[in-house]
């Protein structure tokens, strides 16, 4: 937070807005909300706190009675305000994840539908933030990069200030064993990924920077990995 104060203000921002409002505005774009159920009430209690001699009456209680209802209240209020603000600031960017994957899905469909590769390049399965796509193997280049475009341009209107990019990393094997500093960093049928100028072993679950593997490691694998052959990130 001290390091990026741009953050700290604007998660301050979203928990007073929250109590003001009465609600989270999750984007500006589509103006989705998230209520808060019990506001009204939390407004009540807040303005019974402004009462003169209710902190002192309070204090009294909560030492002499602590399960009264006003005792009660005061922790149910305090409960809800912390749960409220940090859903104040979840909410915002769980919602425009969720926007933005579903732009993308919806450019992804016309871009399937345009080109007439309906029950061709097949949507398969789509969990939470996720795309699992089939085609024919021909088509994985162009479809790989036609899925990390429409991941891009479904990001740009829920998140116009930070650039959200996609890479495009191809899985493949080990075909033979590797050795660095007499040490077996891939074997024979391993399970390796390309990504960001990082080999990562997923059988293993080692990863390694390019230059730590030199020149030459690029002969042990070969790009014809198990499905899924491509990861977009």
């Amino acid at each position: 937070m001290a390091k990026f104060s741009g953050v700290k203000a604007y998660q301050d921002y979203c928990r007073k807005a929250v109590m003001v409002n009465g609600y989270i505005l999750m984007n500006n774009v589509l103006n989705h909300r998230a209520h808060i159920f019990d506001a009204e009430w939390m407004r009540k209690v807040e303005e019974k706190f402004k009462e003169d001699g209710f902190w002192e009456y309070y204090r009294e209680m909560k030492r002499d009675a602590p399960s009264c209802e006003t005792v009660q209240m005061v922790k149910r209020y305090f409960k809800r305000k912390s749960e409220s603000e940090k859903q104040s600031i979840n909410y915002r960017i769980q919602n425009r994840g969720a926007c933005a994957f579903k732009l993308s899905m919806i450019k992804l469909f016309n871009w399937i539908c345009d080109n007439n590769y309906q029950n061709i390049v097949k949507i398969c399965v789509t969990p939470y933030d996720e795309f699992n796509l089939e085609c024919p193997e021909d088509m994985g280049d162009i479809i790989a990069d036609v899925l990390a475009k429409s991941m891009i341009e479904g990001g740009k209107p829920f998140c116009p200030n930070v650039y959200l990019g996609a890479d495009v990393a191809r899985l493949s094997i080990c075909i033979e064993d590797f050795y660095l500093d007499n040490k077996l960093i891939m074997e024979k049928g391993d399970i390796i990924e390309l990504f960001n100028k990082s080999v990562n072993n997923i059988t293993k679950n080692t990863s390694y920077k390019e230059k730590e593997l030199g020149k030459g490691y690029e002969n042990y694998i070969k790009a014809e990995g198990p499905l899924p052959t491509y990861w977009i990130h």
